[in-house]
């Protein structure tokens, strides 16, 4: 498919997106700890949750906030643990030097951005398309009826049962 479409391909070293991310924001999460916290399971969290999930004074890292729901949700957990004027850094491709980019603003601020949408994914070439609501059911039966005639055989047992 990439060779299809003239697209370029390059292998790189596996690296942890906790590396690039600390050296943007200039952090030693050995000197002065860290927290990471998923921001599906921090908006999920009720309010009286959240105070025994964050310790204020250590610095904390929220991934996969992906678009304003979830960032609104994120700003309302984190609005149990810091004042609203509370300074926040939203990180874009951390690690990929031509697309890096850290906007800071205050906490109340956090679901106004426009910084995480699938449109600006897709400019970026992160995903291949955004599909629209209305044309999410046809995609879907295309890329099924795809798979319809797929025929992929489970491998030979190698053992069978051992008695006990």
């Amino acid at each position: 498919m990439a060779r299809e479409r003239n697209l370029s391909a390059a292998v790189v070293a596996g690296l942890s997106f906790v590396e690039p991310v600390c050296t943007l924001l200039e952090l030693d999460p050995f000197e002065s700890g860290i927290q990471i916290i998923d921001a599906t399971n921090l908006a999920s969290l009720g309010m009286h949750e959240v105070g025994g999930k964050i310790i204020p004074t250590v610095p904390l890292l929220v991934v996969q906030l992906y678009n304003r729901r979830v960032a609104s949700q994120v700003k309302l957990a984190l609005g149990e643990c810091y004042p609203d004027e509370w300074p926040v850094k939203l990180i874009r491709a951390a690690g990929i030097e031509r697309d890096e980019r850290v906007i800071e603003m205050p906490l109340y601020e956090l679901d106004r951005n426009t910084f995480a949408n699938p449109y600006k994914a897709a400019e970026l070439g992160y995903i291949d398309e955004v599909i629209l609501p209305e044309d999410t059911r046809p995609q879907l039966c295309r890329a099924l009826s795809m798979l319809r005639n797929k025929r992929q055989g489970v491998p030979q047992r190698k053992h069978g049962n051992i008695p006990l």
